[in-house]
């Protein structure tokens, strides 16, 4: 594609992207750089377009922070800018941002925030991965636990709960065998007490099991729902992970 001319001048103001990586994002006129080096006759910060080979732009600037400005540009694009990557970066900035400062936020909560000002067209694009970088943000500064890779892990105390105080584990046969029966597996259910008032109100309940999307460490997940709006839609109330294919686990997680 011919671009006929750039959409910024020497002189305009750039922002800065991952600030504190090791090669800083410089967004503009619709495009983003990714910071190469330093001149060492005129101290200028050099940047290439983020496409790499793809495309020769390059712009000059005075410093590689969110004051500094175009001194120099060279070539011109070869594709047209894309709004959209720009504030999908900013998005993605400030929410590893606030899941660092804030880590009594769920990640539900932090993409709430972060995507409340969101354009029309980014919002409609989707903001997908925005959970996974919130996880990884959040897993590298250790303010979230590692994905468990087996079923031999405990639940932390903020995920027991609902926003509201409520229980969200409501059995975890780790810990909660009140009843000291002996089973070769674990057993963790998940649900709300809105969910159980809606299983105890439901005409009809349902259950299906499925052992490829299990978790890492669980053999099989089940999930017990209520049908509505005239039996033709399903609300999922129970959600069972269980690392054993056997009938007694089954069993004794719906009795349960």
């Amino acid at each position: 594609m011919d671009i006929d001319e750039n959409t910024y001048a020497i002189g305009d103001r750039v922002r800065i992207s991952n600030e504190t990586y090791k090669k800083p994002i410089a967004q503009v006129g619709g495009y983003e750089f990714k910071w190469s080096h330093e001149a060492q006759s005129t101290g200028h910060s050099y940047w290439n377009c983020v496409n790499g080979a793809k495309c020769p732009a390059v712009i000059y600037t005075d410093g590689k922070t969110s004051d500094s400005s175009i001194v120099q540009t060279k070539q011109i694009h070869n594709h047209a800018p894309d709004p959209l990557a720009v504030e999908n970066r900013v998005m993605r900035n400030h929410g590893r941002r606030l899941a660092s400062s804030n880590p009594q936020l769920s990640t539900r909560r932090v993409i709430a925030q972060v995507t409340a000002t969101a354009s029309d067209a980014l919002r409609s694009n989707g903001t997908s991965n925005l959970a996974r970088t919130i996880r990884r943000q959040r897993q590298r500064e250790r303010l979230e636990p590692p994905v468990p890779r087996t079923a031999e892990f405990e639940i932390p105390n903020q995920y027991k709960t609902m926003e509201d105080g409520s229980p969200f584990v409501l059995h975890d046969s780790s810990t909660d065998n009140i009843d000291d029966i002996q089973i070769d597996g674990r057993i963790v259910i998940l649900g709300s007490r809105e969910t159980l008032e809606m299983l105890a109100n439901a005409t009809n309940i349902g259950g299906d099991g499925s052992f490829s999307r299990a978790p890492l460490g669980f053999t099989q997940f089940y999930s017990i729902f209520h049908q509505f709006l005239f039996l033709i839609g399903m609300f999922i109330c129970v959600l069972q992970m269980m690392n054993q294919e056997l009938g007694i686990l089954t069993k004794h997680g719906i009795e349960l």
